[in-house]
C-alpha cells in the first residue's frame, strides 16, 4: 500500500515511522565507498538469499545484525558520510541531540513571526504554514531537522548529495573548491532556491563543514514559524563519530532577523544495515481533500486551551457525578 504523509504534527500522521527496509546493498569493490574491510569481508551474509523465499522488497527484522544499532560498528571510514541513516526519533537506538539556542529576534523577525500560524497554535484548519496547507517543500534547513527520520548520503565527483526520505527531497553540496555565490537575489544574479547554494570542505577525516547561502526567504526556518532573510548564512557540521553514528549541527547568521548567531540544535543519525528506505511523500491532492473535508470544517484552534473530561466540572462532563 502506498504510504503518504500529509501534515506533520497532527493525529493524521501520528503513526509515521521511517525505517530502513529491504536488503543490504553490497558495493562492487567495497572499500572506498563508505565500507570498511570488515564489512566487505562479511558482506555475503547480508546479501539477499533467494533460498529463504522471502520478498526482497520487504523489511525483515532478522536482516538486522544482533545488537544493532547499539554497537559502534568500528572506526568511521575516512572522509565519508555515504550510506543510509536513521534520523532523530526513528528508533530507540538514535539518541536525542542537544536542543537549539533560544534566538533573539529583531523587530522585523517579530513582525513576520506574529503573522505566522503554526499547526501547534492554530491546528490544521488554521495554520498558514505553506507545507501544512499546500505540501510545499520545507526548504533548507528545516528539511534537515523536521521529519528527517531517514536519509541516504551519496558521493559523486566533486559533490555530495543528501537524499531525504520525507518528501523524497534531495540537496547537493559542492566539494570542488568553488566559492559561494555573492549575487543571489540581485539583478543579473541567480535566484534563491529551496535549498540554497552549498559548498563543503573536510575539516579533518571525520568532520564535514558546509556553508549555505541563497535560501528562499518565504520558507519557514522551523515548524515554529521562525523566519530568515534571503541573506542568511548557514554553517553545518557533520561529525562521523564512528561507523554507525554521526551528528549534525547547524548555525545561522542573519543580522536582519536575529541579534546574534545561534545554533539550531544537534541531530544524531544511525547507520541502517538494510540500505533501502520506505517512501513518505506529502501529496497535495490528498492534503487538500483532508483540509476541505475535515480540518477546514473544524476551523482554527488558535487561542483555545486544551481541556480533558477529567478536569471539567461534572455538569459539563454530562456524567451527573458531583
Amino acid at each position: 500500500m502506498r504510504k503518504t504523509l500529509m501534515i506533520a504534527g497532527v493525529s493524521l500522521v501520528a503513526g509515521f515511522v521511517s525505517s530502513g527496509v529491504g536488503f543490504a546493498q553490497v558495493a562492487d569493490d567495497g572499500v572506498g565507498q563508505g565500507r570498511t574491510q570488515a564489512e566487505v569481508a562479511n558482506a555475503d551474509k547480508w546479501k539477499y538469499d533467494p533460498d529463504l523465499k522471502r520478498d526482497p522488497w520487504k523489511y525483515y527484522a532478522t536482516d538486522v545484525p544482533p545488537g544493532f544499532p547499539d554497537g559502534d560498528g568500528g572506526p568511521a571510514p575516512k572522509r565519508s558520510l555515504t550510506g543510509t541513516w536513521h534520523g532523530p526519533r526513528a528508533s530507540p537506538g538514535v539518541p536525542d541531540g542537544k536542543a537549539g539556542d533560544r534566538p533573539e529576534l529583531t523587530a522585523s523577525a517579530q513582525q513576520i513571526r506574529s503573522e505566522r500560524k503554526t499547526i501547534g497554535e492554530a491546528g490544521p484548519g488554521g495554520t498558514n504554514d505553506p507545507y501544512g496547507r499546500f505540501c510545499d517543500p520545507f526548504g533548507f534547513p528545516r528539511n534537515m531537522y523536521q521529519q528527517n527520520r531517514a536519509m541516504q548520503v551519496a558521493e559523486m565527483p566533486g559533490r555530495i548529495v543528501f537524499l531525504l526520505q520525507h518528501g523524497y527531497w534531495w540537496r547537493e553540496v559542492w566539494l570542488d573548491g568553488r566559492a559561494l555565490p555573492t549575487n543571489v537575489g540581485v539583478r543579473g544574479g541567480i535566484d534563491p532556491t529551496f535549498n540554497g547554494y552549498s559548498v563543503g570542505r573536510w575539516e579533518d577525516d571525520d568532520t564535514l563543514v558546509i556553508e549555505t547561502v541563497g535560501v528562499r526567504d518565504d520558507k519557514w526556518l522551523t515548524q515554529q514559524g521562525l523566519p530568515h532573510s534571503v541573506n542568511a548564512r548557514f554553517t553545518e557540521r557533520w561529525n562521523r563519530i564512528d561507523h554507525n553514528t554521526m551528528m549534525m549541527e547547524i548555525w545561522i547568521d542573519d543580522p536582519e532577523m536575529y541579534a546574534k548567531r545561534f545554533s539550531m540544535g544537534q541531530a544524531y543519525f544511525k547507520w541502517v544495515p538494510n540500505q533501502k528506505l520506505n517512501e513518505f511523500i506529502c501529496i497535495p491532492s490528498e492534503a487538500q481533500k483532508y483540509l476541505s473535508e475535515q480540518a477546514d470544517l473544524a476551523g482554527s484552534t488558535e487561542g483555545l486551551k486544551s481541556q480533558s473530561l477529567r478536569t471539567l466540572p461534572s455538569e459539563q462532563r454530562g456524567d451527573g457525578n458531583k
